[in-house]
């Protein structure tokens, strides 16, 4: 990081250098009348020449599409000098902008704080992938044996492949009449709240899924706590008051307007109308359908009676190009 600072302040002190050896001592431009100004500045040096305006079409019929704006010849330029100029403010923002990643990476503290934000930052990263680790494993540990195919009925004939597939892979004779294996993987997962019609089987797997690495030896719990800890104290050695001020120091927005646009999203996203009025159709729909949960509808529900509904209204259903193969495939029929 040093290396690359030095380099780009070397470079950046050469072009400055040539731009100036080269560049003319030129008269002030004069500023332009104020009636021909459209909103749009550009800077420029002004070398010598006569004010000019836009002339009408001979023909007339794009003259009120032109801009009345006053304009000045420029002559004799020196385009060397100009490409000289850009690319020194280039190069200085590219500088600017690797200053502040290097300030934020902690090279600007003093030896006793760069130590000890060097021991943050190495916690910090090990416990991140300790925190992953521990979800893929606790996703790849969690198993459900059905061996009643009631008790799995409504999911996709890829889902059943995929749980007996699972099962076979443990050691289970399964010759499509089970046992299944249901597992947290994505795929299933999401199958089983948007088809599965046991209730209680989709409240076992949500259940399930949320509390992932929650306890035992997988608990991210404390790892959770102790990089909140670790962000805070390494805002702090920054000289931020907290890691939200330290993390936006390098972005283009701020604070203040990020939480005002998750403001303007949330109310947007959850005007409670809407809201009550969504929750009321899925309730209205659940009790025609006889279900006993119409009147108490969980986390565990709402997928569920939401593709039920979907299906209902827009003649949709996920599951018929999986089943309309199969029946293909039965009835011989190349695909």
């Amino acid at each position: 990081m040093a290396a690359t600072t030095t380099l780009f302040l070397s470079l950046f002190l050469l072009f400055l250098a040539r731009a100036q050896s080269q560049t003319r001592p030129t008269p002030a431009a004069p500023p332009p009348a104020s009636d021909f100004c459209n909103g749009i500045f550009l800077s420029y040096t002004y070398t010598g020449g006569s004010p000019t305006t836009p002339k009408d079409d001979p023909g007339g019929s794009s003259s009120h599409q032109r801009s009345e704006v006053g304009l000045y010849m420029i002559e004799g330029a020196d385009l060397l000098s100009i490409r000289h100029l850009l690319l020194i403010q280039v190069l200085y923002q590219n500088v600017a902008l690797k200053l502040k990643e290097a300030i934020l990476y902690g090279v600007s503290l003093e030896d006793i704080k760069k130590e000890l934000f060097n021991e943050v930052e190495q916690e910090s990263e090990k416990l991140a992938q300790k925190f992953e680790e521990n979800i893929l494993d606790a996703t790849k540990n969690y198993e459900k044996v059905v061996v009643d195919k009631k008790e799995i009925e409504g999911l996709p004939f890829t889902t059943l492949a995929l749980a007996a597939e699972t099962a076979i892979s443990k050691g289970y004779d399964n010759v499509n009449a089970g046992p299944w294996i249901i597992t947290l993987d994505g795929p299933i997962y999401r199958s089983v709240m948007q088809h599965a019609h046991n209730r209680s089987l989709r409240e076992d797997i949500y259940r399930a899924y949320v509390s992932r690495a929650s306890e035992g030896p997988l608990n991210n719990t404390p790892i959770i706590e102790r990089i909140l800890e670790l962000r805070l104290e390494k805002a702090k050695l920054l000289g931020h008051v907290n890691y939200a001020e330290f993390s936006f120091e390098a972005k283009m927005a701020t604070l203040d307007k990020a939480r005002d646009l998750i403001e303007k999203l949330h109310n947007a996203s959850w005007c409670p109308a809407i809201k009550v009025k969504n929750e009321e159709e899925l309730r209205d729909y659940a009790r025609e359908q006889g279900a006993n949960e119409a009147n108490n509808l969980n986390q565990w529900d709402i997928n569920f009676w939401s593709e039920r509904l979907r299906e209902s209204k827009y003649d949709l259903n996920e599951k018929r190009p999986y089943e309309l193969i199969v029946v293909a495939t039965q009835k011989g029929i190349s695909i």
